[in-house]
């Protein structure tokens, strides 16, 4: 099923407000040091229960990644590539930590541990559902 749907996880990267001169950044940068990404798999749209976790399935990437591949947005095909998963919510705590501990081995870091929670346009599919939330 998630082979046909096309969803699209925005918000990976961002500019930097300064606080002394309230001004935005010309660049663009990561600011998590971990991506998660979710999406409802639910096929059926009458037993589709967002708040159910288990039918969700679940990614998670460190901002490397999201270095490497330099956008603001991936689709679920690179996730599914370049991502571990998918996951169960389960199994989200010890891969984040996994991912927490690669990341924080890149010279590239982010000094303090942030996750990233990208948010999702899903187009094309029949039942699933993206995140819809974004957290910086």
């Amino acid at each position: 099923m998630l082979a046909r749907i096309r969803a699209k996880f925005a918000g990976l990267i961002a500019r930097k407000l300064d606080d002394e001169t309230n001004v935005y950044t010309v660049e663009r940068e990561v600011w998590a040091n971990v991506y998660v990404f979710a999406l409802q798999s639910c096929e059926i749209p009458e037993e589709s229960d967002v708040l159910d976790v288990d039918q969700w399935r679940f990614w998670v990437a460190p901002a490397e990644a999201i270095r490497r591949k330099n956008r603001q947005s991936v689709t679920l095909q690179w996730v599914q590539k370049d991502a571990s998963g998918p996951l169960s919510w389960a199994q989200v705590q010890d891969a984040v930590k996994m991912a927490l501990e690669a990341e924080q081995r890149s010279p590239l870091s982010v000094a303090e541990g942030r996750v990233g929670i990208p948010v999702s346009r899903c187009s094309s599919w029949a039942g699933g559902k993206g995140m819809a939330t974004s957290h910086r």
